[in-house]
């Protein structure tokens, strides 16, 4: 300790005044907790923040799983839209892929490719929202089916083939 001149108390050198790291407020959630919650949105992908809240960590705010979620990278996104493929679809379109990895440009100049579009009237424009990480987008249970059906109002179809191209054909 040294004493001041000017004040009798001691004057206590500190040393350097750098930040000291601080405990803060300990969590709410504990590692099992959050996998439980991870593993809840995982399983259960079309349940609501607020469900996953109620159902498996009813003690903690709505903020606290929003942050124990976004830690694990997963949020709710949009599902995807693709047509509904069953098992068999899956398998004769992987192997026509496997069968025809090979080809060339020139190779493929000599297929027609063609599409279809219907537009539909009064079908349902609900969305559907899902958790999942970034890395799940393409998975089966991150994908909203989207089936055929009746109602069409207009039908385009439209086809190419190297650089050559038909005009959009229109049914009504």
């Amino acid at each position: 300790m040294v004493y001041s001149q000017k004040f009798p108390c001691p004057v206590i050198e500190a040393g350097p005044i750098d930040n000291l790291p601080c405990s803060g407020r300990p969590p709410l959630l504990c590692q099992r907790a959050k996998r439980s919650l991870v593993q809840g949105a995982r399983v259960h992908r079309d349940w609501n923040r607020e469900k996953l809240q109620e159902i498996l960590a009813p003690n903690v705010s709505l903020c606290t799983v929003d942050r124990a979620l976004r830690e694990s990278g997963i949020k709710k996104w949009l599902a995807n839209k693709r047509a509904k493929l069953t098992p068999e679809h899956a398998q004769k379109r992987l192997a026509w892929a496997r069968a025809h990895q090979n080809w060339t440009a020139e190779n493929f100049e000599g297929v027609i490719w063609s599409d279809e579009c219907f537009v539909e009237r009064s079908r349902n424009p609900q969305q559907k929202w899902i958790f999942r990480s970034a890395s799940e987008k393409w998975h089966p249970e991150c994908i909203r089916g989207v089936g055929k059906g009746k109602g069409i109002a207009l039908m385009v179809w439209g086809c190419f083939w190297g650089k050559n191209r038909e005009p959009l054909c229109l049914w009504l």
